[in-house]
């Protein structure tokens, strides 16, 4: 079901020129000035952090990912969030089980899995739209299954960024390219990263690429400043009933295992759910949108409150997130959503 990433010469190409391109000032970390915007407000906005050309490179590339999408054998899945902050995979395929949907889903920690935006479908599951403007997402494991975003994610101005928050052995996961659609782009609804990437203690953070300008009009992120430390909030979206506890990144292998070894969570019969509660709601005069460039990154608090609305504009908004957890003294539980069947990479050691 999962289409995997082009093969070819051009890719390739692109990954190696991302690859080359030289370092710019955020691979020395960030300034003591932006450290404290960053523990301030639980966000910041790094212009410039790629070039504007390698952006359009990017955006042209996932055109290309989403021409090789095979609908044959696609569970039409959608992916939304509804105002309670439930995040859903709903399938408009006739027969088609919520088993195989969440399974689907659970399986694109390790692979290149495509899903829809909700007006994408018709009643009868015939696509409303064209295929090219049909997406809401591509995930999850882009920065180890796609060349060129596997590029970026190892750039050294990332590695450069890790450091100044502390990070010791950096894990990266959820990577992601979120198409936001011309006319039918859904809204994110307020959440915390944290939520869906919990761990023990807190340690998540992500760096969000543009690949496009990001403006009010086609569905900018907006951020609640210093919500990150509100202490409001013990909500996870959660497995229920998952798999016997396996290694994770934060539980090493037995000795004389390889992760060749490992079968991995088998994904069936799972069922999503969230525990906990958000303790404060804030309202919508709190959230300041934050417009950016195409080559602007912006960091990201695990913590702190952020959503877009919809892209009811005729221009579209792609951007590559992806996130990082500390391997080091932090425990990433087996209930958390996202379990890979093999190790979580680690920002700076050989995959």
């Amino acid at each position: 079901m999962a289409t995997p990433a082009p093969s070819s010469s051009s890719t390739e190409q692109l990954a190696a020129q991302i690859t080359s391109a030289p370092a710019s000032a955020y691979a020395s970390g960030l300034s003591a000035e932006q450290q404290a915007q960053f523990e301030r407000e639980g966000y910041l906005v790094l212009p410039d952090f790629f070039s504007a050309a390698t952006a359009a490179q990017l955006k042209a590339h996932v055109d290309t990912l989403v021409s090789q999408v095979d609908l044959s054998n696609h569970p039409r899945t959608v992916f939304k969030t509804d105002s309670s902050g439930s995040q859903t995979q709903l399938s408009s395929a006739a027969g088609q089980q919520a088993e195989d949907k969440n399974r689907y889903f659970l399986d694109s920690a390790d692979n290149i899995s495509y899903f829809f935006e909700e007006q994408a479908w018709n009643a009868d599951g015939t696509l409303a739209v064209p295929l090219s403007r049909a997406l809401n997402k591509i995930g999850h494991a882009l920065h180890t299954l796609d060349p060129p975003f596997g590029a970026l994610t190892r750039r050294p101005e990332v590695s450069g960024v890790a450091r100044s928050l502390g990070f010791q052995r950096p894990a990266v996961l959820q990577s992601m390219v979120i198409l936001k659609q011309p006319r039918i782009g859904g809204q994110v609804v307020p959440h915390r990263d944290s939520t869906f990437l919990h761990t023990q203690p807190s340690t998540a953070a992500g760096l969000w690429f543009a690949l496009e300008d990001c403006t009010k009009e086609n569905g900018c992120l907006s951020f609640v400043p210093g919500s990150h430390k509100d202490g409001a909030s013990d909500r996870r979206f959660v497995r229920k009933e998952p798999p016997a506890r396996l290694p994770t990144v934060n539980n090493p292998l037995p000795a004389g295992a390889s992760a060749a070894d490992l079968s991995g969570p088998a994904n069936v019969g799972v069922e999503l759910t969230f525990e906990g509660e958000d303790r404060r709601e804030y309202p919508s005069s709190d959230f300041l949108p934050t417009e950016v460039k195409a080559g602007t990154a912006i960091l990201i608090h695990g913590d702190v409150v952020h959503a877009s609305t919809h892209n009811h504009s005729e221009r579209s908004r792609y951007i590559y997130t992806f996130h990082l957890i500390e391997r080091k003294g932090a425990d990433y539980p087996t209930s958390n959503w996202l379990q890979s069947k093999k190790h979580f990479p680690i920002l700076g050691e050989e995959q």
